[in-house]
């Protein structure tokens, strides 16, 4: 009986993972057609975890010894200008010490990746000449930490 009753439960499980089909009519969603004007949406589930082969070569990585600390400085004296040149105001921005995060996984323009990824605290100037608040930024590179991916804005700084 009980094994009867765990097929059951993982046989929602699994087909609760299949994509699925929703209905849009204006500003309303529904599993069923709404009318003629209905819009057909496919939602599949988000992949939540990296690639096997991903998570692999991370975890790889951080089993290598860390780099000198001058790659870590130019790395972040490399950070620092990309992230000026994102500035309306780059001489003016403030930008504190940055931090070697390690060796993680990225997840941009719908592609999830290895990282290895820098933080930063910069406060720059918007349109009006202001200071806006410190933000957290990182700036990302590959694995060799070579080439600079991307950098990003997280958001308002937490502390």
């Amino acid at each position: 009986m009980k094994k009867m009753v765990l097929f059951v439960g993982a046989l929602v499980l699994v087909s609760a993972a299949q994509s699925q089909t929703l209905y849009r009519c204006g500003n309303t969603f529904s599993q069923t057609p709404c009318g003629k004007d209905a819009q057909t949406l496919n939602v599949g589930p988000k992949p939540d975890a990296a690639p096997s082969n991903v998570s692999r070569l991370v975890e790889e990585a951080k089993k290598r010894p860390p780099p000198t600390p001058d790659v870590v400085a130019f790395n972040i004296q490399s950070c620092e200008r990309k992230i000026r040149s994102s500035m309306k105001d780059p001489e003016a921005a403030r930008i504190s010490q940055g931090s070697r995060m390690g060796p993680s996984v990225g997840y941009a323009s719908e592609r999830i990746f290895p990282e290895v990824s820098y933080s930063f605290k910069v406060n720059g100037k918007n349109s009006y000449g202001a200071y806006t608040g410190e933000k957290l930024y990182t700036c990302s590179f590959d694995l060799a930490e070579k080439d600079i991916l991307y950098i990003k804005e997280i958001g308002p700084y937490p502390g």
